[in-house]
């Protein structure tokens, strides 16, 4: 009997959010409810370090840079999502409630910032980004930072 050469099989499921950060941030992040996962959490968080130990929390926004300084920000999916991996496909700033004034961070999974540095990390339930504080040309009090993210 002759045997049969094995097969490798994989399944994917796409699944696209999109997250709101406002800095103040949406307390406990996303929440939404996957069929097969339950009710998943997604945040977008500002840290203070490149070491991402602890994000800024609610008492301490808005949060002030100075023009040039690094702001250090991650993804994740929290609960029964730890399961799935993420990646920011999609990423702007906009003027706080003007989505019409919007500045490009991430496009296509890649940067289309030039201070913008992507991170590894061992948790693919997590992604680490870092950029450079900047400005709108207007005067602008606010910035809104969105991101739409596929989880797999």
């Amino acid at each position: 009997m002759a045997s049969s050469p094995e097969t490798l099989m994989s399944c994917k499921y796409d699944r696209e959010e999109a997250v709101l950060s406002q800095f103040l941030p949406i307390p406990g992040g996303l929440e939404f409810w996957d069929e097969g996962f339950g009710q998943l959490s997604i945040r977008l968080d500002l840290f203070p370090t490149q070491s991402y130990l602890a994000p800024y929390t609610a008492p301490e926004y808005p949060v002030h840079k100075q023009l040039r300084e690094r702001l250090y920000l991650q993804l994740q999916v929290q609960g029964h999502g730890r399961q799935l991996s993420i990646i920011a496909l999609e990423c702007q700033a906009t003027s706080g409630h003007n989505t019409s004034l919007q500045y490009p961070l991430i496009q296509d999974g890649c940067a289309s910032d030039d201070t913008l540095q992507l991170y590894t990390n061992s948790d693919p339930a997590t992604q680490r980004f870092s950029l450079e504080a900047f400005r709108f040309v207007q005067e602008v009090t606010t910035i809104n930072i969105r991101c739409e993210v596929e989880q797999y």
